[in-house]
């Protein structure tokens, strides 16, 4: 790949992360001016809760999927299908331990509904490593931007109507929802086809052990980012986390984490 191509990779993955990361900063700027300060808190409270188990529900396939792609893009298919299988059977693993987890700690229906939405989620962020990988950046752009889009529009919108707390888990729901149609639509027009292909268990076994060290370092990331919202809560109240939150939210101004290739 020639240097001219790679900066006008660098200028699209950067402006699309610029533009993604700076909806969700902005969403949580507006919405102290449209809910009160414990609703806000509340929110602050699910945005946690889903971004402490997002990792979880990934299962690190995403990165396994980016690292391990012009390895074996000659094979596409199987190892599309590979990735997908074990990324399936992780999810059944997963998803009733975490309902389970909910319903002993966070016994409340915006919880359950982070928990139902993460594996379409992570089943978005798969697909976005893999236009990353593939260099795909019309598509790359539709989905990657299209969600944060969608997500900042409905739960504005969800706000305004007065859901209050329950406007963020079903303004994702709906957003993610409409992206897997746009998921589908790509899928549908490619001409991938790793449904039919058979698994490689060999490679499996290889993307477990690389997949496995990347999923508890998030994980732990996201606790220690994160679980100070549940503590100031149990201490203090839901007030509190919104304006911890939005401090929080303040200070990560112009620091908006980019990933290139």
């Amino acid at each position: 790949m020639g240097i001219i191509n790679i900066i006008k990779l660098l200028k699209v993955y950067t402006l699309s992360e610029v533009i993604a990361k700076g909806l969700n900063w902005l969403l949580m700027m507006v919405l102290p001016f449209i809910l009160e300060t414990k609703d806000y808190g509340m929110i602050g409270l699910i945005m946690a809760y889903e971004l402490m188990l997002a990792p979880l529900f990934q299962g690190g396939q995403p990165l396994t999927l980016l690292r391990f792609y012009n390895r074996f893009k000659d094979h596409e298919n199987r190892f599309l299908r590979t990735i997908f299988t074990s990324w399936v059977k992780w999810i059944l693993l997963v998803v009733p331990v975490i309902i389970l987890f909910t319903f002993l700690y966070q016994n409340e229906l915006q919880y359950y509904l982070i928990v139902f939405i993460l594996p379409l989620q992570a089943i978005n962020e798969i697909t976005i490593n893999l236009l990353r990988a593939k260099h795909d950046t019309k598509n790359y752009l539709r989905i990657r931007v299209g969600y944060q889009a969608l997500k900042f529009l409905f739960i504005i919108i969800l706000c305004l109507i007065g859901l209050k707390d329950y406007s963020y888990p079903l303004g994702i729901f709906i957003a993610i929802f409409l992206n897997m149609i746009n998921i589908y639509v790509y899928f549908r027009k490619s001409k991938l086809n790793f449904i039919n292909a058979s698994i490689n268990n060999r490679l499996a076994k290889i993307f477990l052990i690389f997949s496995i060290p990347i999923m508890f370092q998030n994980i732990s990331s996201g606790l220690l980012l994160y679980l100070n919202r549940f503590m100031i809560n149990s201490t203090f109240n839901e007030s509190t986390v919104g304006i911890f939150t939005f401090l929080y939210s303040i200070k990560l101004k112009g620091k908006i984490n980019i990933k290139t290739i």
